[in-house]
């Protein structure tokens, strides 16, 4: 569209009535009487556009029903606009503007189309989405259907619409800002894909000499097996290497920790074209929470940048606690306008309930939370990366060897 195309006509502005009368009235004094009742004509219509375009938009009551949806990348969501005039007036024509996420994560399919209008105010243009609606009459409510589908990870708020309407004429347009008492939208998972268990796993020799007070249990010894080199000498069976054996190594029952916590270490990703393996760990940490859900309570840390909030989502035995986490995911923002910001007071000091924790970066080179790493009161830290690398480390784990077959979405 043609991005003055809300202006209006300069023939419905105050000043063109007033000079239609005037000159009507010129016109009688000098004895042009078919002009004059032109002129008179012309300036009725004015007037009475004016009126009909202020009146076009009053007792307008607009409401959406199918959203607050929560959904994953590649369903679609039905949604129902139900436009209500509640006025003695018909409505001739009514279009409904509203703003396109940052993120584009969820397109309409049917009827919306993409527009440029600019600001009245300030001059800056932008683009909208643009549905119109024609001859809605006295007290007539219309319902219309469409879909959205959602395309990729993010938040899409609708919390008011801009409307535009006027006379039959084509002469007055107005403009409304409709506001929502609630807000209305639409959440986009993060892709989910199957990830395996066994990391979240541990023996319970991992657990000895804790911080939590968490010491090996010699009870739940579920094998024995040929030393071969490459095993840890703490898990070596010296009583059976007293007697005079060959060495052997001790295979403890493993165990399932009570809770993990996933921290995003959203400064590692820095660059621009890392944008790709931001999203590797955002959908990283939504599938493990997915594939945990009921049987490990989980927690997670995403810092503050330009674009999102911060959040701390302690692993708690709550219903919700899966929504939370994936919600915080769907919204956050690789952004370094300012630099990502974790309270590290708060984190540190809330460490002892985060049971398991797994922090997720780019690289063990451009990991940026040793510090906090060092600080937390945990048993057992590992870095999970989106990037794959030399680096080797018992606790080192790199995402795509961790992916099982295909998204799950």
């Amino acid at each position: 569209m043609n991005e003055n195309e809300y202006l209006g006509s300069n023939f419905v502005t105050k000043n063109a009535v007033i000079v239609f009368f005037i000159l009507a009235a010129v016109s009688i004094y000098l004895g042009y009487t078919n002009c004059a009742i032109l002129l008179i004509f012309l300036g009725i219509i004015s007037l009475l556009s004016k009126y009909w375009g202020k009146m076009a938009l009053k007792d307008v009551d607009i409401k959406i029903e199918g959203s607050h949806q929560r959904i994953f990348k590649g369903e679609t969501i039905p949604v129902k606009y139900i436009i209500s005039n509640k006025k003695s007036l018909p409505l001739i024509w009514i279009e409904l503007m509203h703003d396109i996420p940052q993120r584009e994560c969820a397109v309409p399919l049917d009827g919306f189309t993409k527009k440029t209008i600019k600001n009245k105010e300030t001059l800056e243009t932008k683009e909208e989405y643009s549905v119109k609606f024609t001859w809605i009459l006295p007290y007539q409510t219309l319902k219309w259907k469409t879909k959205y589908k959602a395309v990729k990870r993010g938040l899409y708020t609708i919390d008011h619409l801009k409307l535009f309407g006027g006379d039959g004429f084509g002469l007055s347009i107005e403009e409304k800002d409709f506001l929502f008492k609630t807000k209305t939208g639409f959440i986009v998972y993060p892709e989910i894909f199957n990830v395996d268990e066994g990391i979240f796993k541990k023996s319970l020799s991992q657990n000895s000499g804790s911080n939590n007070g968490i010491y090996e249990d010699t009870t739940l010894l579920k094998n024995i097996k040929d030393y071969d080199g490459r095993d840890s000498f703490k898990k070596i069976n010296w009583r059976l290497a007293a007697k005079g054996g060959d060495l052997s190594v001790n295979i403890y029952q493993t165990i399932t920790p009570s809770s993990c916590f996933f921290i995003l270490d959203t400064a590692s990703f820095n660059e621009e074209e890392n944008d790709e393996y931001f999203e590797k760990a955002i959908s990283f940490i939504a599938s493990a929470v997915v594939l945990l859900e009921g049987k490990i309570s989980c927690g997670a840390a995403i810092p503050k940048t330009a674009l999102n909030d911060s959040f701390l989502i302690l692993p708690e035995e709550s219903q919700n606690q899966t929504d939370d986490i994936l919600t915080a995911l769907s919204s956050a923002e690789a952004d370094f306008s300012s630099t990502p910001y974790f309270d590290k007071e708060k984190l540190i000091s809330s460490s002892d309930s985060m049971g398991q924790v797994f922090i997720c970066s780019l690289s063990p080179e451009k990991t940026t939370l040793y510090d906090i790493a060092y600080g937390l009161k945990c048993p057992n830290i590992k870095y999970v990366f989106s990037k794959t690398s030399h680096e080797e480390d018992s606790n080192f784990y790199y995402i795509d060897n961790l992916v099982i077959g295909e998204s799950r979405n």
